[in-house]
């Protein structure tokens, strides 16, 4: 089983179809958008009257997960309920993965070295 990213906890809204938006875990808005675009499938087709769903837009600056108004956050790993989505990220260690120290190349967590 390959390793999944460590959650970030920024979260973009990404605007489908301008009808619709989802939240997505991301490094920055391009990111966010290349995301949703593998997610698009998953939307309700109710929500967008039999029309394409297609990436429409990005916030510009990410958010924090909230379950006041969030239910799912997908990753480029999974889509999570916004609560498990907060809960696994505040039990992640953050000594064990430095923000930034995920190497995208062959997806391996980088400890952070103790000087």
């Amino acid at each position: 089983m390959s390793m999944k990213k460590p959650l970030t906890n920024n979260i973009y809204s990404v605007t489908l179809a301008r009808y619709a938006n989802i939240y997505v875990e991301a490094d920055s808005p391009e990111e966010a958008m290349e995301i949703a675009k593998g997610w698009t499938n998953e939307v309700d087709d109710e929500d967008f009257e039999d029309s394409n769903v297609e990436v429409d837009s990005c916030d510009a600056y990410s958010d924090e997960a909230n379950s006041d108004y969030m239910e799912t956050i997908y990753t480029a790993d999974e889509a999570i309920g916004v609560d498990e989505y907060i809960n696994r990220y505040e039990s992640q260690d953050p000594e064990g993965v430095a923000r930034g120290g995920w190497d995208m190349t062959n997806q391996l967590e980088i400890p952070i070295e103790e000087e």
